[in-house]
């Protein structure tokens, strides 16, 4: 099997951002967190993440519940998501392979496309996030199509020799090439593959994005706005059949695109960015915040006043906010970072993370003077805790 017909499918959607049409899923009931050695802090994202990049090959499901605690206590940091997003998909090894090639019946199912929804909370959270597992993916696929050949042949292969050929096949094809230079840090050697390979595609939109991501985290701000937007462009006036099945990037790429004008110290190319990823998707969360950030910036408060009621106008019930109201922007810009994270159970991780304690958790207060009158972990760990667990959660005083 020639090498570049392993990973026809995947290599254009992750490489372009794509990803299956599913809503965001944690994909499992909650996981209890794993234990991590003595020394290690259970309040650090950095401890949980660091413990599951070391078991990942060996453990993908620990490493998978260590990515999703991780993400827990830093809802912000989009790597836990994308790591639990390829754990799991290691820990499914018996569909990896059609995941891989782009099978429908796999990349379609309900399963996959809950494992995918991280990829895509990863991706809205920072579109550059950096993809350094996803050479992790294809060495187990080569490892069990090689197991395979051995069964189907009925002879000892030697699976060294076996690799080595697979990967001078991958030399043969650019594509790939730059995919693994990619995923192992060599970005200048991935913009090199990638400029191959476009020279020889049809549809190039996805190799320019994974080209402008390589140059991008290279440094080179330049480029990977050029290819960006070049990217954007072909999506715009082309229809590739192989991607119907897969979430629209546009918006993605026009996030993409901003980020970079913000690094560039460009905020009116920025604002126009975020506004056309919210033509391609209205409820695009980031792009509205970023929006409303940089119109604080600029003193525009007609515009920060738009862009945070388009905010607290995702949570039904919320009351629009004016500046009569008596809470200043600032504040009400860090309040609605609150209330999202709060929606999504992950408030109390996040004052951990930096310090910033209610009222009745400052020194003299009942939770403090009166130990056990409180319970300082919210309901999820307090029941994914195997030394509390439901039935004594149950009936802890609140």
């Amino acid at each position: 099997m020639r090498a570049h017909r392993v990973v026809p499918t995947v290599l254009i959607a992750l490489a372009a951002g794509a990803l299956a049409a599913a809503s965001p899923a944690q994909c499992q009931k909650v996981p209890r967190r794993p234990k991590l050695p003595a020394e290690a802090d259970t309040n650090s994202a950095d401890a949980y993440y660091g413990y599951g990049a070391r078991v990942l090959q060996d453990k993908p499901r620990d490493a998978a519940d260590a990515f999703y605690w991780a993400h827990m206590l830093s809802p912000d940091w989009p790597d836990p998501l994308y790591a639990r997003w390829a754990a799991l998909l290691l820990d499914r090894r018996y569909q990896l392979g059609d995941y891989l090639a782009g099978t429908k019946r796999v990349v379609r199912s309900r399963e996959i496309q809950a494992i995918d929804s991280l990829y895509y909370q990863a991706l809205m959270l920072n579109p550059f996030v950096y993809r350094r597992f996803d050479h992790l993916l294809f060495d187990a696929y080569l490892d069990d199509l090689i197991s395979e050949i051995h069964m189907r042949a009925g002879e000892w292969i030697d699976r060294s020799r076996a690799k080595f050929e697979f990967n001078q096949e991958i030399d043969r094809d650019p594509a790939l090439r730059g995919w693994m230079d990619y995923s192992q840090g060599q970005f200048p050697a991935a913009v090199s593959s990638y400029t191959t390979a476009l020279k020889r595609a049809k549809y190039k939109a996805g190799l320019l994005a994974s080209r402008a991501r390589a140059s991008f985290l290279a440094g080179d701000y330049d480029a990977a706005l050029a290819d960006m937007t070049a990217a954007l462009q072909e999506q715009r006036t082309t229809d590739e059949k192989d991607l119907v099945y897969l979430y629209d990037p546009k918006a993605i790429f026009e996030h993409s695109i901003a980020i970079i004008h913000e690094l560039r110290h460009e905020p009116a190319a920025a604002r126009e960015a975020y506004a056309q990823a919210l033509e391609e998707d209205l409820s695009y969360y980031q792009a509205h915040v970023r929006l409303a950030a940089l119109a604080l910036a600029a003193a525009d408060t007609a515009t920060f006043q738009a862009q945070i009621n388009d905010v607290r106008g995702m949570t039904s019930g919320l009351s629009d906010w004016t500046p009569a109201s008596g809470v200043t922007a600032t504040a009400i810009l860090a309040h609605e970072r609150r209330v999202n994270l709060f929606g999504q159970g992950r408030r109390l991780q996040d004052e951990y993370r930096f310090g910033d304690y209610p009222d009745n958790w400052q020194p003299g207060s009942e939770a403090l003077t009166t130990p056990g009158r409180l319970l300082p972990i919210t309901s999820v760990e307090c029941l994914s805790n195997p030394n509390i667990g439901p039935e004594k959660c149950a009936t802890l005083d609140p």
